[in-house]
Protein backbone atom coordinates (compact mmCIF):
# COMPACT_ATOMS: atom_id res chain seq x y z
CA UNK A 1 0.00 0.00 0.00
CA UNK A 2 1.21 3.50 -0.81
CA UNK A 3 0.00 6.59 1.03
CA UNK A 4 -0.30 9.80 -0.98
CA UNK A 5 -1.40 13.33 -0.15
CA UNK A 6 -2.21 16.48 -2.09
CA UNK A 7 -1.45 19.89 -0.66
CA UNK A 8 -3.03 23.20 -1.47
CA UNK A 9 -3.51 26.48 0.33
CA UNK A 10 -6.96 28.07 0.56
CA UNK A 11 -8.25 31.41 1.73
CA UNK A 12 -10.87 31.78 4.46
CA UNK A 13 -13.69 31.31 1.94
CA UNK A 14 -12.23 28.03 0.66
CA UNK A 15 -10.89 29.41 -2.63
CA UNK A 16 -7.73 27.68 -3.80
CA UNK A 17 -4.64 29.89 -3.66
CA UNK A 18 -1.82 27.56 -4.65
CA UNK A 19 -1.34 23.85 -5.16
CA UNK A 20 1.25 21.61 -6.77
CA UNK A 21 0.75 23.06 -10.26
CA UNK A 22 0.89 26.65 -9.04
CA UNK A 23 4.02 25.92 -7.01
CA UNK A 24 5.67 24.32 -10.04
CA UNK A 25 4.72 27.32 -12.17
CA UNK A 26 6.13 29.79 -9.62
CA UNK A 27 9.31 27.77 -9.34
CA UNK A 28 9.75 27.73 -13.12
CA UNK A 29 9.06 31.47 -13.35
CA UNK A 30 11.72 32.02 -10.70
CA UNK A 31 14.29 29.98 -12.60
CA UNK A 32 13.49 31.13 -16.16
CA UNK A 33 12.26 34.71 -15.76
CA UNK A 34 9.64 33.96 -18.41
CA UNK A 35 6.00 32.98 -18.10
CA UNK A 36 6.07 31.43 -21.58
CA UNK A 37 9.08 29.24 -20.78
CA UNK A 38 7.74 28.43 -17.29
CA UNK A 39 4.41 27.30 -18.77
CA UNK A 40 6.22 25.08 -21.27
CA UNK A 41 8.37 23.48 -18.55
CA UNK A 42 5.35 23.01 -16.28
CA UNK A 43 3.47 21.41 -19.21
CA UNK A 44 0.72 24.05 -19.19
CA UNK A 45 -0.64 26.16 -21.96
CA UNK A 46 0.48 29.77 -21.83
CA UNK A 47 -3.15 30.86 -21.51
CA UNK A 48 -3.76 28.57 -18.51
CA UNK A 49 -0.50 29.66 -16.85
CA UNK A 50 -1.37 33.33 -17.39
CA UNK A 51 -4.80 32.79 -15.82
CA UNK A 52 -3.26 30.94 -12.84
CA UNK A 53 -0.77 33.76 -12.23
CA UNK A 54 -3.51 36.36 -12.60
CA UNK A 55 -5.69 34.48 -10.09
CA UNK A 56 -2.82 34.09 -7.60
CA UNK A 57 -2.02 37.79 -7.92
CA UNK A 58 -5.69 38.64 -7.32
CA UNK A 59 -6.17 36.33 -4.32
CA UNK A 60 -2.77 36.57 -2.63
CA UNK A 61 -1.47 39.95 -3.69
CA UNK A 62 1.33 40.51 -6.17
CA UNK A 63 3.24 37.21 -6.30
CA UNK A 64 4.43 37.57 -9.90
CA UNK A 65 5.41 40.80 -11.61
CA UNK A 66 4.91 40.69 -15.37
CA UNK A 67 6.85 42.76 -17.89
CA UNK A 68 5.16 43.04 -21.26
CA UNK A 69 7.03 42.60 -24.52
CA UNK A 70 8.51 45.27 -26.69
CA UNK A 71 12.03 46.36 -27.47
CA UNK A 72 13.40 44.90 -24.22
CA UNK A 73 11.13 41.81 -24.47
CA UNK A 74 8.77 40.62 -21.81
CA UNK A 75 9.43 38.67 -18.68
CA UNK A 76 8.11 37.60 -15.33
CA UNK A 77 9.64 37.44 -11.88
CA UNK A 78 8.54 36.48 -8.41
CA UNK A 79 8.00 39.31 -5.99
CA UNK A 80 9.23 38.94 -2.40
CA UNK A 81 5.68 37.80 -1.53
CA UNK A 82 5.81 35.23 -4.34
CA UNK A 83 9.11 33.86 -3.03
CA UNK A 84 7.64 33.66 0.48
CA UNK A 85 4.49 31.85 -0.69
CA UNK A 86 6.56 29.36 -2.69
CA UNK A 87 8.94 28.78 0.24
CA UNK A 88 6.03 28.14 2.62
CA UNK A 89 4.44 25.74 0.15
CA UNK A 90 7.73 23.83 -0.25
CA UNK A 91 8.20 23.73 3.54
CA UNK A 92 4.73 22.22 4.09
CA UNK A 93 5.30 19.83 1.18
CA UNK A 94 8.56 18.60 2.74
CA UNK A 95 6.93 18.10 6.15
CA UNK A 96 4.07 16.11 4.64
CA UNK A 97 6.53 13.97 2.66
CA UNK A 98 8.50 13.25 5.86
CA UNK A 99 5.32 12.25 7.69
CA UNK A 100 4.20 10.03 4.81
CA UNK A 101 7.62 8.40 4.65
CA UNK A 102 7.40 7.51 8.35
CA UNK A 103 3.94 6.03 7.81
CA UNK A 104 5.14 3.96 4.84
CA UNK A 105 7.88 2.39 6.94
CA UNK A 106 5.55 1.42 9.79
Amino acid sequence: MKIRARIWFEDEEGHSLIGAGGARLLSEIDSTGSLKEAAKRAKMSYRYAFKRVDLMNERLGAVVQMHHGGVEKGGARLTPLGKEVLARYRMVEAEVERALSKCQKS
